[in-house]
């Protein structure tokens, strides 16, 4: 398979071409996107600095897992490469693996020491309890699974 949407590495091995993946997104997204708020945000590094070279428009936030898991891009090992790599390419911000930031609230002034927003993602965000610990941190945002139930719990602590 060699075509414009596919390119062969590596003894046949078949990768997307991620330059083709970015043109196409937005494309799609100037066509349809209607004057609506938008942000994009990539666990991939070539991806979100593709975007950043490519529009200027509509924000970009790099999720990490904070080393949370072992990753083979020194880009995404760690939140202070996360950190570095939003910073060193002016992306708005990043998304972070909760339970760092759940472990030690202080890293949120970390990330917003440097001029990035701060949201974080993950099962433990799911917890009213470590959503307010987050927002009292100072996180701009939380990323959950039941935005009702969470909301409801942020509501009876108050």
């Amino acid at each position: 398979l060699v075509g414009s949407e596919m390119c062969i590495r590596d003894r046949g091995q078949v990768v997307p071409d991620i330059n083709l993946f970015v043109d196409t997104i937005l494309e799609i997204v100037y066509e349809n996107g209607n004057g609506r708020d938008m942000i994009f945000s990539s666990f991939h590094p070539d991806i979100c600095i593709l975007l950043s070279l490519k529009q200027p428009s509509i924000p970009i936030l790099f999720l990490t897992e904070s080393g949370t898991s072992k990753m083979a891009d020194i880009r995404a090992s760690s939140l202070q490469q996360g950190i570095r790599f939003a910073k060193n390419w002016n992306l708005l911000g990043i998304v972070s693996a909760a339970a760092p930031i759940v472990e030690c609230p202080r890293l949120v002034n970390v990330v917003k020491s440097s001029g990035l927003v701060c949201v974080t993602y993950g099962v433990q965000n799911n917890d009213p309890k470590n959503a307010r610990l987050e927002m009292d941190a100072g996180v701009d945002a939380v990323i959950v699974d039941s935005v009702l139930a969470v909301r409801k719990g942020l509501t009876k602590e108050t």
